[in-house]
């Protein structure tokens, strides 16, 4: 119920056979960070994910690199 939780910062992705969405964290102001769901279950039914990360002044917890396209 967290309300961080529900905009979307951009497209669902696939990372080692698992798939992600991303959100804005908006706290103190729009755009504060970004935070990181891992997508658990997802049908017609039922969506559920948990939360993994989040990246907001350069505070991640994983070992996160920039990647040149």
């Amino acid at each position: 119920n967290n309300k961080d939780s529900f905009r979307s910062g951009g497209k669902i992705f696939n990372y080692k056979n698992e798939y992600y969405r991303i959100s804005q964290i908006s706290q103190k102001s729009y755009g504060d960070g970004l935070a990181i769901y891992k997508i658990k279950s997802i049908t017609t039914l039922c969506y559920r994910e948990e939360f993994v990360d989040h990246l907001v002044e350069q505070t991640s917890t994983l070992n996160l690199r920039q990647c040149q396209s």
